[in-house]
């Protein structure tokens, strides 16, 4: 069975050859007990066995005490993912042993990293237990491609020749890719490809702090979400129209990683033809980007899955070429 997961700082997306998708918060939380049904109600939720301790994983961990989301460069080699990963597999009901993978990396870290995932995660068997079922999973083949990439090749309409540019805009990081491309020919310009360190979390932070600060409420990560969308806050019973400073947070949110693309990519500005917006928060900021210049500003299908999308097809072309 060929798999892709995108395990974002934010939301691990995966989704199966076979068409099935999942989507859950990367968020752990370690050791609990047992013998405790903590409450959770949640669809969305997995509580999780796995090398003989309990986890709460996605939502059921937004609600848990000790939970964890891991923002360190070593997260894709280390417990934390791998569970994650398992997660996502147990998530898509596959029920086969082995496992043709594809996973992602930021592109800040995929030249350092990618070996070290790969033999991390390649040919690992594992067992893991999400309401008393036990799947058991034999990674045969783990692909490590860079985010933004994946994205570029979840893309179905016709590709313009010239310069394409992919704007991956996640959690915690925005991916930017820059491209050549040349009748279905690939160019990746890396000297102008790179990660801006801020994404829709310093967005969603920012709006956090000015509800608390003006109105004096504090919201969680799933209610400032529903705030940011609806543009409306409850206070005291009464709503609260926020869209002006919502708005201008984002404004101010995407203007800093546009004065971080234009710097990198310089003269190549001019010469872009169109940009791609692809991840989470691809509708929250692909409106600002018209000022970067006159390319054609794209939202990719489904651009919170484009990643996963593209490492699927990538992986499939590469069994393909394998075979022939």
């Amino acid at each position: 069975m060929k798999v892709a997961v995108d395990i974002g700082f934010g939301y691990t997306k995966a989704i199966a050859e076979n068409g099935k998708s999942v989507v859950f918060p990367s968020m752990v939380s370690k050791r609990m007990t047992a013998n405790s049904k903590m409450g959770f109600a949640y669809k969305e939720n997995y509580i999780v066995t796995y090398m003989n301790n309990i986890y709460a994983i996605g939502e059921a961990a937004l609600n848990s005490p000790n939970s964890s989301a891991n923002f360190s460069e070593d997260r894709f080699t280390d417990e934390f993912s791998k569970i994650l990963l398992l997660t996502a597999l147990h998530a898509l009901d596959i029920e086969e042993q082995n496992i043709e993978l594809a996973i992602g990396l930021p592109i800040m870290l995929y030249s350092n990293y990618s070996d070290k995932v790969r033999d991390y995660i390649e040919f690992a068997e594992e067992t893991i237990i999400i309401n008393n079922e036990v799947r058991r999973y034999k990674i045969d083949v783990c692909e490590v491609f860079p985010q933004g990439v994946g994205a570029l090749f979840s893309i179905n309409d016709k590709i313009p020749n010239g310069y394409i540019s992919v704007i991956d805009v996640g959690f915690r990081t925005t991916d930017v890719l820059l491209v050549k491309y040349n009748k279905g020919d690939i160019i990746p310009l890396t000297e102008f490809s790179f990660s801006v360190d801020e994404g829709t979390s310093r967005i969603l932070t920012t709006l956090t702090k000015h509800i608390q600060h003006k109105y004096g409420i504090a919201r969680n990560e799933t209610n400032i979400l529903d705030v940011f969308e609806t543009g409306v806050v409850l206070v005291k019973g009464r709503e609260k129209d926020i869209t002006e400073a919502r708005d201008e947070i984002v404004r101010e949110v995407t203007e800093s990683i546009i004065n971080k693309i234009v710097t990198k990519w310089n003269d190549f500005v001019n010469d872009v033809v169109r940009i791609y917006v692809a991840g989470g928060g691809a509708y929250m900021i692909s409106p600002h980007l018209k000022v970067i210049g006159e390319m054609e500003i794209k939202i990719v299908d489904d651009p919170q899955f484009a990643n996963a999308k593209g490492f699927l097809n990538m992986l499939e072309s590469i069994s393909v070429e394998n075979n022939t």
